[in-house]
Order: structure tokens, then sequence, then C-alpha cells
């Protein structure tokens, strides 16, 4: 991969850090990816309960009449943090996107580097 082939972003980023002393370091992706988890987790949560009771055969009753019933009940029934049940697998979901994006910055970042010591 050229560095003519690099995400903007990916080239934006090389030229912040190369301007002064830089605060980012590897953790901040990976801080980046426990908010999203945590804060996409609960959404992902409302969305299975659902689609999963529209696969139920049809003598069986609904169990959520819709987003805000799923809520309802699983804090009922759970507390607080059933909404974040299951929480590692979108850990290990994201952690894809980690590797796939750090994989891109750190290719660019060597391709630059080559074509910069050429």
């Amino acid at each position: 991969m050229g560095a003519r082939d690099c995400p903007s972003w990916v080239i934006r980023w090389q030229e912040l850090s190369q301007d002064g002393p830089s605060t980012s370091t590897p953790l901040d992706m990976g801080d980046v990816l426990t908010i999203s988890a945590a804060i996409a987790h609960p959404t992902e949560t409302i969305k299975c309960k659902l689609q999963l009771q529209l696969v139920q055969p049809d003598h069986l009753s609904r169990q959520f009449a819709g987003p805000v019933d799923v809520v309802r009940q699983t804090i009922n029934g759970q507390g607080i943090t059933g909404m974040w049940k299951g929480v590692g697998a979108s850990f290990i979901y994201r952690s894809c996107f980690a590797a796939m994006f750090g994989g891109t910055s750190l290719s660019c970042s060597t391709s630059t580097t080559n074509r910069a010591n050429e």
C-alpha cells in the first residue's frame, strides 16, 4: 500500500503527530472501542430481543411491545446491568475493527516512512 493509497484521515493523523508532541497512544483506540461498546451494547441488546421474538412460533404471544418495553422489562427483571449482559462478546466484535483500522494505519505509516527514506 503506497502513501497515496492511504485514507485521508490516516495521512492527516500522521501530519498532526509530526507537527509536535503527540498525546496519542495505541491505547486511545482501545479507549474509543471500549466507550463505543459500552454505548452500543444496550442498543444491540434491545435489537436482538425484538428480533428474536419475530422468529417465535405464531401461537406464542410476543414478550415485548417495543424498544421502550424491552428496556423496562430488562431493568425490572435483571437490574440496570442487564442491559450490558454479554458485553464481552461486544468487545471481541469491536476488537476486529481495532485490528482492521490499526493495521491500515500501521501499513500507511510504514509506507510513508519508507518513501521518505528513499
